[in-house]
């Protein structure tokens, strides 16, 4: 979805508070075996160096951002454990996903952001946004 629309979309990957962190003894759910097994992070340092290990991990190319040590971004959109937004130029959120994994559906994103793309096109020239 990234390469299709970068050109008339902002893309933003925020990386906030790990789901299923090491506990205080170093260990992990079983499912999670695998993965990049971080522990919780209490500064933002920590947290930063976190981000960094998913992006290498996930070997992600679309820009990002680092939730605060505080986690309001994560509050503010319901973002945990992971969830998938739409937000106008204006702030509006024109499409809120919902809660993965189970519920994860790019997809759905993928048709907002087709309607958004072909709405903005053919707004009068007046009218046109930069980019959401």
């Amino acid at each position: 979805m990234y390469n299709d629309y970068k050109d008339s979309v902002d893309f933003l990957f925020i990386y906030i508070k790990e789901a299923h962190p090491l506990d205080k003894n170093g260990a992990t759910i079983p499912k999670n075996k695998g993965v990049a097994e971080l522990k919780d992070p209490s500064t933002a340092e920590e947290r930063v160096k976190n981000a960094n290990i998913c992006k290498k991990s996930l070997a992600l190319t679309l820009p990002n951002a680092i939730d605060g040590i505080d986690n309001k971004t994560c509050e503010d959109y319901a973002a945990w454990p992971e969830r998938l937004y739409l937000i106008g130029t204006d702030g509006r959120v024109l499409f809120r996903g919902e809660p993965g994994p189970a519920r994860f559906d790019p997809a759905a994103l993928d048709a907002a952001i087709r309607k958004h793309v072909s709405a903005a096109a053919s707004a009068p020239a007046s009218r046109k946004a930069k980019k959401t």
